[in-house]
């Protein structure tokens, strides 16, 4: 699957095998309404999404809504 991701294409197989091997930890699954992070959360992870769907989202610090953000 990695093949297919563009930040991934200059790899051989061997270095995307590495990569699950030695970095990737166990896939999370997660329902619809779950957080993957927060703003602010130290950087400790990267996310590969192999199916399914995500949004960027800010909460307004007034009003307490969620914004989606265009990316």
């Amino acid at each position: 699957m990695l093949g297919k991701n563009i930040l991934f294409n200059d790899l051989s197989y061997e270095e995307r095998q590495q990569l699950v091997d030695d970095i990737l930890d166990e896939p999370i699954y997660l329902k619809s309404g779950d957080f993957i992070l927060h703003e602010g959360d130290p950087a400790s992870a990267m996310y590969i999404l192999f199916q399914g769907n995500a949004e960027a989202i800010k909460k307004d610090q007034e009003s307490g809504r969620y914004h989606q953000l265009i990316i």
